[in-house]
């Protein structure tokens, strides 16, 4: 049996969609769409931008790790090759590409400035790594894919920093995905198991700003932490359950809100030419008949026995 597991990315299309999730996280048989169909065109472009962005950002890192410093020309030539292999955004976007480089070499250049990543490129810190955000860590039964972006060891102390290119969740959420870093933390074979170990940063861009915090992490709010990522994981599960029990996502709730399906890779074949209002209506309706003719074998069954 699979390990439920935990990401920003499945809680976060969870919340905006539960069919969405299931559609892409239950084996349901169902056939994975092309991942650039069905987009909105204001989507697209930023989500390139902020996965060339981040691409750019771990590929820096590892030069710097080597001990090599990109140089502005190097720095904008990785972006562009990024931005460009990004879903052959140049070619579909060729309006919007310029405008991506341009945002994304100012946030990678500023980057340099906030104050924890000062202490990288200048060297300040001698004991520190990067890690993908698809390294997971099994805490408690549960592949928790919650790595901090860059961890160094400072003051006596190790800083996990978390980078958020793109907008920044409720702050409760944000708070809670920083505080599980620690939990990653703990359970990495190379680290300490102690909480008192670690110390949290984000960095955060926002209106055309990096943004640093210093979220606070006692054993009662990395306690608070595990336990709302529980609560999402027993809905998630919830769920899961009832469509391999059914073998159809019939009863799976829709988006809650017409945006999410925008941005949706699965709208084709979801909602068709369908607006989400009356998708929601079929599916109603869809169901009181399922119920009804379930209500009627049962009948059926009854009398014949």
């Amino acid at each position: 049996m699979d390990l439920p597991h935990w990401s920003q990315t499945s809680v976060q299309r969870f919340l905006e969609c539960p069919k969405a999730w299931a559609l892409t996280y239950v084996h349901t048989g169902a056939r994975r769409p092309l991942q650039h169909k069905q987009r909105s065109p204001s989507t697209v472009p930023h989500r390139m931008q902020v996965r060339a962005a981040r691409a750019t950002l771990i590929e820096q890192l590892e030069a710097l790790y080597n001990g090599e410093v990109w140089s502005d020309e190097q720095l904008e030539g990785r972006l562009m090759t990024h931005l460009e292999q990004s879903d052959g955004s140049s070619r579909r976007y060729p309006f919007g590409l310029e405008g991506q480089r341009a945002t994304c070499l100012f946030q990678l250049r500023t980057l340099k400035q906030t104050k924890t990543l000062r202490l990288l490129h200048r060297q300040r810190v001698a004991t520190w790594a990067y890690f993908e955000r698809s390294q997971a860590m099994l805490v408690r039964g549960v592949r928790l894919f919650a790595a901090p972006d860059i961890m160094l060891f400072h003051q006596h102390k190790w800083t996990l920093v978390r980078l958020r290119f793109a907008p920044e969740p409720h702050p409760l959420v944000a708070e809670m995905e920083a505080r599980l870093m620690v939990h990653w933390a703990m359970a990495h074979p190379a680290l300490p198991s102690r909480p008192d170990a670690y110390r949290l940063r984000t960095i955060t861009w926002r209106q055309g700003a990096w943004h640093e915090g210093s979220p606070t992490a006692t054993q009662a709010e990395q306690m608070e932490a595990w336990s709302m990522a529980l609560t999402d994981l027993n809905a998630m599960q919830f769920v899961r359950r009832q469509v391999l029990r059914d073998g159809h996502l019939a009863a799976v709730p829709l988006a809650t809100k017409t945006s999410a399906c925008k941005a949706c890779s699965w709208r084709s074949s979801c909602l068709g030419e369908r607006s989400l209002a009356s998708a929601k209506r079929d599916q109603l309706e869809g169901l009181l008949t399922l119920h009804q003719n379930e209500a009627s074998k049962s009948a059926k069954t009854a009398s014949t026995s």
